[in-house]
């Protein structure tokens, strides 16, 4: 039976991207990481390490009637990521974390993988307008260049931030095949930012975030 768990400090660069024509500053590294990996025992059907969905702090609240779901595998990096490239708004990064599911499935009977967690926090400066921030997309990119595309399904995140405001919550993606977590190099998300109150027609993107957020497990 094999397992696997890494620990350590990993440094990223810092990223300078453009978004809508204007310079994108993204700035960050992976300040701590943890990866713990199981193998199947001799009958195939416990893994060592293996625990319910229902267990799991980061995804408990998603579990959605998913009684019988297991984590397989996971990995976990606190991060100080942070973008301040829409003027008066910070955008932060703080942990993610990564698993491998069995039977877990949506209301429609289809199944996933693999699920992410992503813990923000966004601050509106006083002077700014009011404005909304909503979840895109997100893809996990590995060492050999494969992406996986996963789907925003749930979040614990008012999407609307008046001026002078600071909010944190967490946002989940679901991906319909995990099995290679500790080759993982890179998670690239999209955010769309729109001004105005409650009440505005969200039609319009003011700003687009386009993340990308180095992850370099230590071997």
């Amino acid at each position: 039976m094999n397992k696997i768990k890494l620990t350590g400090l990993v440094l990223a660069s810092a990223a300078v991207l453009f978004s809508l024509g204007a310079c994108s500053k993204q700035e960050g590294k992976i300040i701590n990481e943890d990866l713990v990996s199981s193998s199947e025992t001799a009958d195939g059907s416990i893994k060592e390490d293996t625990y319910a969905l229902s267990e799991d702090g980061e995804f408990k609240q998603i579990e959605f009637g998913n009684k019988d779901a297991l984590v397989i595998d996971k990995a976990t990096f606190d991060t100080d990521w942070s973008d301040d490239s829409w003027s008066g708004v910070k955008l932060s990064i703080d942990k993610a974390k990564i698993v491998e599911v069995e039977k877990y499935k949506d209301n429609e009977d289809h199944e996933y993988k693999g699920l992410l967690a992503l813990d923000f926090k966004l601050h509106n400066n006083e002077d700014n307008k009011d404005l909304h921030i909503h979840p895109g997309k997100a893809t996990l990119v590995l060492e050999n260049g494969e992406e996986i595309d996963g789907e925003h399904f749930s979040d614990y995140w008012d999407d609307f931030f008046a001026k002078g405001e600071e909010k944190d919550g967490h946002v989940f993606f679901k991906f319909e095949e995990m099995d290679k977590i500790d080759e993982i190099k890179e998670i690239h998300l999209t955010f769309d930012g729109t001004y105005g109150g409650k009440d505005k027609d969200l039609g319009t993107v003011d700003h687009e975030y386009d993340v990308n957020l180095p992850l370099t497990l230590k071997k």
